[in-house]
């Protein structure tokens, strides 16, 4: 094993001891090393890592680009205790335009609808996962993930994306807007909707709470969990009158 590919390793473990998930990461940082071995580098410059970051060329999504840059960054960044000659591509290298997603919240009909598009997946294993009846058909699976394919492995990403994707055109469900389309992350903001819209309704104090979401959602930090508030009309009402309230009842 080379020194650079060495140090990636090195750099993966350390991350992820620390807490960090780096799903991506390892491929992304793999390929930067064998990119760097085949120039005959044995150091990051600035020049080799934004030449990398654009192989895909410049038809690729401007936000894979900047992830790209931005693995390697990280990288770099802790290269550069252990070799001063490294150097860290700056932050304004590659920006791209970040444009939040408008969630799709699904309503009971949606969810229904998804499930009966689940029940006529094959094979019969495969069908249950997606509509949560795992434990009845592979209560011995091969993993300790909850989700499993139909031999009893973990799902991955681009196996469960584009199978929700067309879970989602059997169901029926279209788009709202350019930027309000179906997507599986969605399912978690439908679910944090839900809860929070119960909590309003219910009177519970929702700031005392919210850590429990937050533990649940596996959020770091409550302030991530707030968007999910900012993201849906009905639930910003309820907390402006709950705020209105509030104000109302001071002396």
């Amino acid at each position: 094993m080379s020194a650079l590919r060495q140090a990636v390793e090195d750099y993966i473990t350390l991350r992820r001891a620390l807490g960090s998930k780096l799903e991506r990461h390892p491929r992304l940082l793999e390929s930067f090393a064998g990119y760097l071995e085949a120039a005959g580098a044995t150091t990051i410059t600035i020049e080799l890592a934004l030449s990398w970051a654009r192989l895909p060329g410049d038809d690729a999504n401007p936000a894979y680009l900047s992830n790209r840059l931005c693995a390697v960054r990280g990288f770099a960044r802790h290269l550069q205790a252990f070799d001063p000659a490294t150097e860290v591509p700056p932050a304004r290298l590659l920006p791209w335009p970040k444009c939040r997603a408008v969630p799709y919240i699904y309503s009971e009909d949606d969810i229904a609808a998804l499930m009966r598009a689940a029940r006529l997946l094959t094979p019969v294993l495969r069908a249950a996962t997606y509509e949560q009846r795992r434990d009845e058909l592979c209560p011995q699976p091969r993993t300790a993930s909850f989700f499993v394919s139909a031999a009893g492995t973990r799902l991955v990403y681009n196996t469960v994306q584009p199978t929700f994707s067309r879970l989602a055109r059997d169901a029926g469900l279209v788009p709202r807007s350019e930027r309000c389309r179906p997507r599986l992350h969605d399912l978690r903001h439908s679910f944090t909707c839900t809860v929070l819209l119960g909590w309003y309704r219910e009177g519970v104090d929702v700031e005392a709470h919210l850590p429990l979401l937050s533990t649940y959602l596996g959020h770091g930090n409550p302030s991530s969990t707030y968007w999910y508030v900012e993201a849906v009309p009905e639930l910003l009402a309820l907390a402006a009158e709950r705020r209105d309230r509030a104000q109302g009842a001071r002396p």
